[in-house]
């Protein structure tokens, strides 16, 4: 062991958010019965602490717009689904550590930009019951039979 308390050569990161900092270790230790080295990923639930994984264990998504980018994990001991964000250097980590990543593009329309003000709880709910009052496919059907 390294004097970090990870195991000498394993590959280590810190990620710094606003809210927490996260403490992720990536290492790869003997072989498993296939013949394989075993990758254990270090993550930090915030409810549990750390918590020690593996690459199937997690979900890596890439995302066109680098700040949506995000891995998720299920906590071994408390069972929460955990999910946060993934910079470059995250990415590239939980890649080494043999994680698959998962490529996702945002849809245009979100990235528009909107004028005008949003639609309001009030006008939602005058539509929903505008639709509940009118029966719009009996008024298609009665349309089509004119024609």
């Amino acid at each position: 062991m390294g004097h970090s308390g990870y195991p000498k050569g394993a590959a280590r990161g810190v990620k710094s958010s606003s809210a927490n900092v996260e403490r992720f270790a990536v290492a790869t230790y003997g072989g498993s019965a296939e013949g394989h080295a075993m990758t254990t990923i270090k993550a930090t639930c915030p409810t549990c602490g750390e918590v020690e994984l593996t690459a199937d264990d997690l979900t890596l998504m890439v995302c066109s717009q680098a700040s949506l980018s995000y891995y998720a994990f299920r906590c071994p001991r408390c069972i929460e689904e955990i999910r946060k964000p993934a910079d470059d250097h995250i990415i590239s980590l939980l890649i080494s550590g043999g994680v698959r990543a998962t490529n996702w593009n945002v849809p245009a329309e979100a990235l528009e930009e909107h004028d005008g003000s949003s639609i309001s709880y009030d006008e939602l709910l005058d539509f929903a019951l505008a639709i509940d009052r009118t029966d719009y496919l009996a008024a298609l059907a009665e349309h089509a039979f004119r024609a």
